[in-house]
């Protein structure tokens, strides 16, 4: 899709729907259309007799914390059925409880063929994982393909830590109910500012949109006392920890206010 963000790796990039991720590096891998995010007609239009695979990020964080709509998911998922092609999901960033369940995907009901893991799954160490039906596997054989991260002894006795902690009763509602509180937080003090145009927000993952360019306010936000980064030109993104308490969103929404105050 369209602003989507896949990783650095040469493919990975090249499935990333940003031109300026592309620039510098090549040849590229041939093989990649892209279409807008959360338009499933152009995605029909799309999947031609040639078309293998539909990789596309449950949320779009680097393109804007952008939330697809309502029964689009459930529709791709139908389509790819129908014509026969796998469909992959992006969870580095929605999966491991960041958007309120354990996956993205269950938010919107469906299972999909293939599921990217990364970053939040080993809490800090570097491990990469992919997740697949038993139909996808079998096209694996011990061997046939490897990654220096993606099992090793230490990056899985993490993952298998970070697993624990997470599916721990009452963890991942937690974290989503601090999440909506954090929104409301940030909608009523944002929303009298006039570069306002939107909070959008699942779980503990959270985009401020305004009207205009918010990298002085990240700088603001530095100033005091609270980093968060963007989601593209006009999305101020915040990814909190999972235990992150009440008191100390607080203390965040305090800085986005002075800092709104100065933008």
């Amino acid at each position: 899709a369209k602003q989507s963000f896949h990783g650095r790796t040469l493919a990975a990039v090249t499935a990333t729907g940003q031109p300026k991720y592309h620039e510098g590096f090549g040849p590229a891998p041939s093989g990649f259309k892209y279409v807008d995010y959360d338009n499933l007609a152009q995605l029909d239009e799309a999947i031609t007799p040639d078309v293998g695979a539909v990789f596309l990020e449950p949320i779009q964080g680097e393109g804007g914390v952008r939330i697809p709509s309502e029964g689009y998911f459930k529709a791709v998922r139908a389509l790819c059925t129908r014509k026969n092609v796998l469909l992959i999901l992006d969870e580095v960033q929605t999966g491991l409880g960041r958007t309120g369940t354990l996956f993205a995907h269950q938010h919107l009901g469906f299972t999909p063929d293939i599921m990217t893991l990364a970053k939040g799954l080993g809490n800090g160490v570097p491990i990469g994982a992919m997740g697949c039906t038993e139909q996808v596997a079998s096209g694996f054989s011990v061997g046939s393909h490897a990654s220096t991260f993606g099992g090793n002894p230490l990056c899985t006795t993490a993952a298998l830590a970070t697993l624990s902690e997470l599916t721990k009763p009452g963890f991942i509602e937690y974290a989503a109910a601090n999440g909506e509180y954090f929104a409301e937080r940030i909608r009523a003090v944002a929303s009298k500012h006039p570069a306002y145009v939107e909070v959008r927000a699942r779980g503990m993952m959270l985009g401020l949109e305004l009207n205009k360019p918010i990298g002085p306010l990240i700088n603001l936000m530095i100033d005091n006392g609270v980093i968060c980064g963007p989601a593209g030109p006009n999305v101020l993104r915040f990814l909190p920890p999972l235990i992150v308490t009440r008191e100390q969103v607080d203390r965040a929404v305090a800085a986005l206010a002075a800092s709104l105050g100065a933008f």
